[in-house]
């Protein structure tokens, strides 16, 4: 009887951890990927949040503020700002098996904007990068048939770039994310003059990404 209690309790808690809502995820999320709170900080803001609370802060590991600017249980989105200038946005994304990914973005405004995104499975390992993102480099951001027009190579452009500040936010009401070259911040007025001609947006900042099948695609 005892043993069947026990694998019992086995299959309830790996159900558990498998079957996890963004707000679960959020709060027991590995300390190496939120360093910034504790499973008890993380969970204070998912309840003042819940409860309707006006103040939706705690204090950091830090001794700073943060702060939990969007939770949306039904699309599965929360975005948090974690001090003055970083910020952090967790979705859940649903697999063509019906399993489930969930992708992080966090980035540092100082004052250009630079981050990350990575993607953990349900049971919080890793997932390699490339099976949900493609690679996106400098000149995707440019209209590079007009550059060829003007004899303008990758080198050419990268020169003139010479860091590349990247990174992304969600579209928390679609299936959309945007990688976004926060290059205003730091290029010189000179460098600014070359490439803006070359932005196939109206913004000049930003790549659309689209969930699809599984993966983040350009948005055509």
């Amino acid at each position: 009887m005892k043993k069947i209690i026990l694998i019992l309790a086995f299959f309830s808690t790996s159900t558990l951890l498998l079957a996890q809502n963004i707000d679960f995820f959020f709060t027991y999320i590995p300390d190496s990927y939120l360093p910034q709170l504790s499973t008890y900080q993380r969970q204070d803001l998912i309840n003042k949040m819940k409860q309707g609370s006006i103040d939706s802060t705690t204090t950091t590991n830090y001794g700073g503020t943060a702060k939990l600017l969007v939770f949306d249980p039904v699309r599965q989105f929360m975005k948090i700002q974690t001090s003055e200038q970083g910020f952090v946005e967790i979705k859940k994304w649903t697999l063509p098996d019906s399993s489930a990914i969930f992708s992080i973005s966090s980035w540092v405004c100082s004052p250009a904007c630079d981050g990350r995104i990575l993607f953990l499975k349900e049971d919080y390992t890793e997932a390699p990068m490339e099976n949900f993102f493609p690679k996106i480099g400098i000149t995707d951001f440019f209209d590079r048939v007009k550059l060829r027009s003007d004899s303008i190579s990758d080198e050419d452009v990268k020169r003139w770039t010479d860091i590349l500040f990247l990174h992304f936010e969600y579209n928390p009401s679609g299936d959309y994310l945007a990688a976004i070259y926060d290059y205003r911040a730091f290029l010189n007025r000179d460098d600014y003059a070359k490439l803006e001609p070359y932005m196939p947006h109206m913004t000049g900042t930003y790549i659309q990404l689209v969930w699809k099948n599984g993966r983040f695609l350009f948005s055509i």
